[in-house]
C-alpha cells in the first residue's frame, strides 16, 4: 500500500490492501475471503467480509474502524479458516507479511 495512501500516487486510498497465498507459498490463492472480527478466531461481531479476485488480491478503499481490536481470518474456496492470532491496527497486510513475518497462506 505504499502508493495508495493520502500522499501517495495511486489513484485511490486503500483501507485494506493484501495478498493470499495458497500451500508452500509459490502461488497466489484465488478467490478466497477475507473476514474481520472484533474477537479472536472469529468471535464477536463480523465487521466487514471482502473477497480476493482472481490474482488473489483483496483490496477496498471503504473505512474500516481499526481503533478497536479487529481479528483476520481468510477462507479459502474450499471452505477452510485460517485465523490470525493478533489484533490488526491497520489494513496494511502486506507491511508485515512477506516483510518481517510470513507471507499469508491458507491451505
Amino acid at each position: 500500500m505504499s502508493c495508495h495512501h493520502p500522499d501517495g500516487e495511486g489513484e485511490v486510498c486503500w483501507q485494506v490492501g493484501g495478498t493470499v497465498y495458497g500451500p508452500g507459498q509459490a502461488a497466489v490463492l484465488p478467490n478466497a475471503t477475507l473476514l474481520l472480527f472484533t474477537g479472536e478466531l472469529g468471535q464477536g461481531s463480523l465487521v466487514r467480509s471482502l473477497e480476493y479476485d482472481a490474482l488473489g488480491n483483496v483490496y477496498t478503499s471503504d473505512a474500516i474502524d481499526f481503533s478497536r481490536k479487529v481479528f483476520p481470518a481468510v477462507v479459502t474456496p474450499g471452505g477452510d479458516t485460517v485465523f490470525m492470532g493478533q489484533p490488526i491496527s491497520d489494513g496494511a497486510c502486506n507491511r508485515c507479511h512477506g516483510v518481517s513475518t510470513e507471507r499469508i497462506t491458507a491451505p
